[in-house]
């Protein structure tokens, strides 16, 4: 038969578990939380990178662009005024 200690242990222990599992669970909530938080600021980041590479691509583009015009309207014995 179980006396009342036995009983009265296995709760306080079962107690000291469940806690355990609380704090377990608080804890991996919270990575979980920062590791969000972590990704979205990179995602952020990722997205300025790719807004700026692609800005600097169509500048260069540009610039591409207009130095061709330049070399073609140049070597065509047009004059041009640049201001």
């Amino acid at each position: 038969m179980v006396d009342d200690n036995s009983v009265w242990l296995c709760v306080c222990r079962c107690q000291v578990d469940l806690g355990d599992m609380e704090n377990e669970v608080r804890s991996a909530d919270d990575a979980a939380k920062k590791a969000m938080a972590d990704a979205q600021r990179l995602q952020e980041d990722l997205r300025r990178q790719q807004d700026a590479a692609s800005s600097s691509e169509k500048q260069r583009r540009s610039v591409e662009t207009q130095a061709r015009v330049v070399t073609l309207v140049s070597g065509s014995g047009i004059a041009t005024t640049l201001s």
